[in-house]
């Protein structure tokens, strides 16, 4: 058995600018649906093609700084309905200076890679492609290079403003570092589909799972080459993470008025985003992409230092303006530490069970469940409040 072919050892990921570091294992999953040719004498007479999809994940170290939060928790406040990979509509082009204004205040990250996209019956700008991947510039300009775009140089040469209606679509790449085998696995357009738990506690690293998905280039087809993903033999070296920045500390909660606007969890404090996607399918290509189908979040933690009337009182039972049909929200359950602040918007109290035993705690699991309420955003993640 040739022993160079006994592919092992760990690697690390790169996305949107920032490289993460896991633990237990990164673990790439792809795969390729099929859909059988059935006959009733012989059962499938073939086997073909229907789908493909490609899934990243793994527990990331638990390093807590504003710019790889920035990657893992992008998901805060969605709009549902809108692309993971997102999609700007372009509401000008001016050729004299270069610049591609948006509609709206979103844009793409500065060094962002992007791909121009026109809809039937436009014009592309004179100076552009569709099959470039371009870089963003924070003047709105396109760049070469992701440097380039970074340092604000070398602007794309646009000499026409074009016809019709154009966007710009992200087409971050999600890079997996094999480093011990020097072998460089580029999924040329991903995001974050998953975001990892957040584990508050003195003992524990504070990240949970993340995954990542990937899809073709846009307007790609299958039958393009490197269209998913590039594998090259690469020269890797790495930086491990600074450990002064995996935090684990004692941690205190806010949870609306009196008793509860400051008080202790007797262990861990979980908090746990789940973004909801779907696919966007099409008969000739399979799944293109995915749209936000929406965002749900909830913290679970043991309370101490209740009353048994106290806890059964939170969740309003009895007495008080929470009606069958009114609303449960409580207020803005905080979580905070050294270095640490998070919010779960506008929570409402779900259960908090109470065990009568020998030996044990009182207290059982809270489940406290967010909303969107007027602001939009359904939780909060930072080194600092908001």
């Amino acid at each position: 058995m040739n022993l160079a072919t006994l592919l092992e050892g760990p690697a690390n990921v790169t996305h949107r600018g920032q490289t993460l570091h896991f633990r237990g294992g990164l673990t790439l999953t792809p795969l390729a649906e099929l859909f059988s040719i059935d006959s009733d004498l012989y059962g499938p007479l073939d086997q073909r093609a229907s789908d493909n999809s490609v899934v990243i994940s793994g527990t990331p170290v638990g390093v807590w700084t504003a710019a790889q939060l920035a990657v893992l928790y992008r998901w805060t406040n969605p709009a549902i309905g809108s692309l993971v990979t997102p999609r700007y509509d372009v509401s000008s082009v001016t050729p004299a200076t270069d610049v591609i204004a948006l509609v709206g205040a979103a844009a793409p990250r500065t060094g962002c890679p992007v791909r121009f996209a026109l809809f039937p019956g436009a014009t592309i700008p004179a100076g552009l492609s569709e099959a470039t991947l371009y870089y963003w510039g924070a003047a709105g300009t396109l760049h070469p290079t992701e440097a380039d775009a970074l340092a604000a140089t070398n602007p794309v040469d646009i000499t026409s403003a074009g016809a019709g209606d154009f966007a710009l679509i992200e087409q971050e790449p999600v890079i997996i570092d094999a480093l011990a085998a020097n072998r460089r696995i580029t999924f040329h357009n991903g995001a974050i589909t998953g975001m990892p738990p957040i584990i508050h506690s003195a003992v524990a690293s504070m990240l949970g799972a993340a995954s990542f998905g990937c899809f073709r280039k846009n307007n790609a087809a299958w039958s393009d080459a490197n269209s998913l993903y590039t594998v090259a033999k690469v020269a890797l070296s790495d930086t491990p993470p600074d450990a002064a920045n995996i935090v684990t500390q004692d941690y205190s909660l806010a949870f609306g008025a009196a008793p509860w606007d400051s008080f202790k969890a007797r262990g861990p404090i979980t908090l746990t985003p789940q973004l909801r996607t779907e696919p966007i399918i099409t008969d000739g290509l399979g799944t293109l992409g995915l749209r936000i189908a929406g965002l749900d979040v909830a913290a679970m933690f043991a309370p101490q230092g209740f009353s048994e009337e106290q806890m059964l009182d939170l969740l309003g039972l009895q007495g008080g303006t929470a009606a069958r049909g009114k609303s449960k929200v409580r207020g803005n359950l905080v979580i905070t530490g050294t270095g640490v602040h998070n919010i779960v918007y506008n929570a409402a109290p779900r259960q908090l069970p109470q065990t009568f035993s020998p030996t044990g705690p009182r207290a059982g699991e809270l489940e406290a469940r967010g909303a969107a309420g007027i602001t939009g955003a359904r939780f909060y993640v930072g080194t600092a409040a908001p």
